[in-house]
């Protein structure tokens, strides 16, 4: 480990959830070769937005929707994903007109990088330092008042799904440190909820013989007319309370001293030579093989007790918080 290391919002939460995928990804690189259908599009709808109120042309940001989905061959069969993002952004655009809503936007993509202070004497950890962007900073017109808005997509938009809004201490956190770097008063976050449509295309699945197959229009056409639903989108604002801003601070502090002990332990255990298999301070936490009925990224490597079939396979070495290095769109897609 360098002097100084990065640790974000993620890189916490994975390591509270199982430190053993913590050291996978944090420390060994690992990373699976393919993501989950669901997180990319959520991926590709998060970029659609950055690009939408970056100023981007319309046309450009759609065409960047047809290349992004036919690049994961989603175009092929009845997935046709490209025409859900493409209706779920025109809906979008058509419910939230630039000009039209109800703040000012300051910065897409905000992000920070400073010292991971502890909260009790002040003093910087000389071990890590926190980073992290949030995906919109906006300000409320005549007013002193800043927001963080938080894009999300949802398979479905349920009471439970809102109630867990709060929960998110990420926005605790962006929310804190990006007000001490700009200097300003950042009192809440806005949730900006899309829903995924659950329409399928006709005729895909059917076992009768001769049965028509729903166009590309045909199929475009009734998800266009399903996003003119408001219930689609959802907008949802958490204030920022400080009992619990001071709860994550303390959270993440505790976090930085358990990473330190850890990364100690595991080197005097890794002397004889690196192991991925040893397990040391950083050891794993079964419950989170599964969470939501998905299954960890790294469960395969961990049933094959790390085979290199399985890991030539389905793995391969990134660096991590290469989304930190990203640069925010400004200016026309190429």
């Amino acid at each position: 480990m360098s002097d100084i290391d990065t640790l974000t919002h993620s890189a916490a939460n994975m390591f509270k959830s199982c430190r053993f995928k913590y050291y996978l990804r944090y420390v060994m690189q690992l990373d699976t070769k393919d993501r989950p259908d669901y997180l990319w599009f959520g991926t590709i709808i998060h970029k659609a937005l950055e690009l939408y109120y970056s100023g981007v042309p319309y046309d450009e940001i759609e065409q960047y929707i047809f290349k992004a989905c036919q690049d994961k061959l989603w175009h092929q069969m009845e997935k046709m994903q490209e025409l859900y993002a493409l209706a779920m952004f025109r809906g979008y655009i058509n419910k939230y007109p630039i000009g039209q809503e109800r703040w000012e936007v300051v910065e897409v993509e905000p992000q920070f990088e400073c010292a991971l202070m502890n909260p009790k004497t002040g003093r910087p950890s000389r071990k890590y330092r926190l980073a992290g962007k949030a995906d919109m900073l906006v300000k409320t017109p005549n007013t002193d008042e800043y927001y963080l808005v938080e894009h999300k997509t949802a398979a479905s938009l349920t009471e439970s799904y809102i109630e867990n809004i709060w929960t998110d201490d990420q926005i605790y956190l962006y929310g804190y440190y990006l007000a001490k770097d700009r200097n300003i008063n950042i009192v809440g976050c806005v949730y900006n909820v899309l829903v995924k449509s659950g329409l399928r295309r006709k005729g895909m699945r059917s076992k009768k013989a001769n049965t028509e197959v729903e166009s590309s229009e045909e199929l475009l056409a009734r998800l266009m007319a399903q996003y003119k639903d408001p219930s689609m989108f959802y907008r949802e604002t958490v204030l920022f309370e400080q009992t619990r801003v001071d709860q994550m601070l303390d959270q993440h502090w505790e976090i930085n001293r358990q990473l330190v002990e850890a990364h100690a332990r595991q080197r005097s255990l890794l002397k004889n030579g690196p192991d991925i298999t040893v397990r040391g301070a950083f050891y794993d936490n079964k419950q989170a093989c599964n969470y939501y009925n998905r299954k960890c990224f790294y469960f395969d490597a961990c049933r094959s007790n790390f085979h290199p079939l399985v890991m030539d396979e389905k793995y391969t070495i990134k660096k991590p918080h290469e989304e930190l290095q990203e640069e925010t769109t400004n200016a026309k897609v190429s």
